[in-house]
C-alpha cells in the first residue's frame, strides 16, 4: 500500500491547494489516469467557511463572487486537477470513518485512492492519500 503525507503550515488554509496537489500528484504517478479516489474533507469545508465569514466580516473589501464559490470543496478539487472519478464524503465527526469504509467497498473490485484532509488545530493541514487495491 502506497501512502503519502503530506502538511501545510498556514492555519487559515492558504497553502492547503499545493499540498493536496503535490501529494495526489505523487499518488497519481503510480496510478492509471481514470483511478477512483474517495476524500474526506470535512475539515477543509469548515476552513473555506471560516475564511469566507471573515472576509464578509471585513467591511473593507467587497465579497465577489469567487468568493463563496470557494467555499466549495469541489473546488478544491478542480483547482488540483484529479484525472479521474472523484467522489467527496463530508460530514463532520464522520467522515473519515464513512470515507473509508466506502473506500473498502469500493476497493474490492478495483483500485482506489483513499485521501484525507484533517486539521492539525493552530498548525494548518494534514493531507494523506493512500492506495488501496483489491
Amino acid at each position: 500500500m502506497l501512502t503519502v503525507v503530506g502538511a501545510t503550515t498556514d492555519p487559515a488554509g492558504g497553502d492547503l491547494d499545493a499540498v493536496v496537489r503535490a501529494v495526489f500528484t505523487e499518488v497519481a504517478d503510480t496510478l492509471s489516469s481514470r483511478t477512483t479516489m474517495l476524500l474526506a474533507a470535512s475539515a477543509a469545508c469548515v476552513a473555506a467557511a471560516d475564511r469566507f465569514a471573515r472576509q464578509w466580516a471585513d467591511t473593507s473589501r467587497v465579497l465577489r463572487p469567487s468568493d463563496s464559490i470557494g467555499m466549495e470543496t469541489s473546488e478544491l478539487l478542480r483547482r488540483v486537477g484529479w484525472p479521474g472519478p472523484v467522489y467527496l464524503v463530508v460530514t463532520p465527526d464522520a467522515d473519515t470513518r464513512q470515507a473509508r469504509r466506502i473506500a473498502r467497498v469500493l476497493a474490492a473490485g478495483r483500485e482506489t485512492v483513499y485521501g484525507e484532509i484533517s486539521a492539525e488545530p493552530g498548525a494548518g493541514f494534514r493531507v494523506t492519500a493512500m492506495v488501496v487495491r483489491p
